[in-house]
């Protein structure tokens, strides 16, 4: 296709084969442009940019607004100095890394265009499965989650009208569509945006099924009942364990008595709850692994945990780094 510019976002987990894409695009062609963007860029963008040459600009935060400046500059030829003006990124310039001060986030994401799911109509088509965003950012604080280092403790979210718009247009432009998922951090944090969505989508007959990740404590009896009036077949709860010790140390502010609650509400209303777990988090012992065997027998459910990952900005990386169980080199490796 003979791009200009190719831009990739990087996460912690597929660092490897994203800057790979670069480095191939260089080979081709070495003046084509090439942007580094996502989380783990956000963090680690002078490691990146000292050790990898393939990058000529790393974007950090939300491109939308970033992307476009810098675009315009790299095509009228801006100078440096014109560069330096362009809020979020960093670059390397006579060997030294230019870093530009962060941009302030976008706070109304209704004025974003939508997402070009036809770009995804092959997938969509062979899994039946669309996904969307309708927020961004999560106001609490655990320790191993880097979502709010990367977005500063603030959500942000689409009104239920803006939602119900996109949603709309896939059961519209997709007929084989058979399932939404909603890709939020934490999507029913705010119930009436969530019950009016709801109401939206039953009152205009939309009969596509949808899933989506939430909090306990976010759980009501009236939430839960519109969600399953509106075709919602699933929400996951990110419960973690079944340790209060261990729940207070990761700061993740919920009580036991607060999920086994949200898990008696979505049964009696015949809402299947998933459970997402992680085992390994600080101060994990036999003790707090029984306790979460109890919790899963008490709530009915079945959950695989998943084996504790460390990520960069996140205050487990900070503590692992602190017992010389990691350093930044790691990064670097395979």
């Amino acid at each position: 296709e003979r791009p200009d510019v190719i831009g990739v976002s990087v996460l912690s987990n597929n660092r490897i084969s994203s800057l790979k894409i670069l480095k191939i695009a260089k080979e081709i062609n070495p003046r084509i442009i090439t942007l580094a963007g996502g989380i783990h860029t956000s963090f680690m963008f002078e490691q990146m940019l000292n050790n990898y040459p393939q990058i000529d600009y790393a974007v950090r935060g939300e491109a939308e607004e970033t992307i476009i400046e810098l675009l315009n500059a790299i095509k009228s030829n801006k100078k440096i100095d014109n560069i330096k003006q362009i809020k979020g990124i960093a670059f390397k310039y006579n060997g030294e890394i230019i870093t530009t001060p962060l941009r302030p986030r976008i706070t109304n994401l209704d004025n974003l265009p939508m997402m070009k799911h036809e770009y995804y109509k092959d997938q969509i088509k062979k899994y039946g499965i669309a996904y969307i965003i309708t927020s961004r950012g999560c106001p609490f604080n655990c320790t191993f989650c880097p979502s709010s280092a990367y977005w500063g403790r603030i959500s942000y979210r689409r009104s239920a009208e803006n939602i119900f718009q996109e949603i709309k247009y896939l059961v519209k432009s997709f007929p084989y569509l058979k399932r939404i998922f909603v890709a939020d951090d934490e999507f029913i944090i705010d119930n009436k945006r969530v019950i009016d969505l709801c109401k939206m989508i039953i009152d205009n007959g939309l009969k596509v099924e949808w899933e989506c990740i939430g909090r306990v404590t976010s759980v009501t009896e009236e939430l839960i009942k519109w969600m399953k009036k509106a075709n919602c077949i699933s929400i996951s709860f990110g419960i973690e364990s079944g340790s209060q010790r261990i729940l207070n140390d990761v700061r993740k502010h919920v009580k036991l008595e607060q999920i086994i609650k949200a898990y008696d509400i979505c049964a009696k209303n015949k809402l299947k709850a998933g459970v997402m777990l992680i085992t390994g988090l600080p101060g994990e012992n036999k003790e707090s692994v029984s306790d979460t065997i109890k919790l899963l027998k008490r709530i009915k459910n079945v959950g695989e945990p998943g084996i504790l990952q460390l990520y960069p900005g996140t205050e487990v990386y900070r503590l692992a780094k602190e017992k010389k169980l990691i350093n930044d080199d790691y990064w670097l490796t395979n």
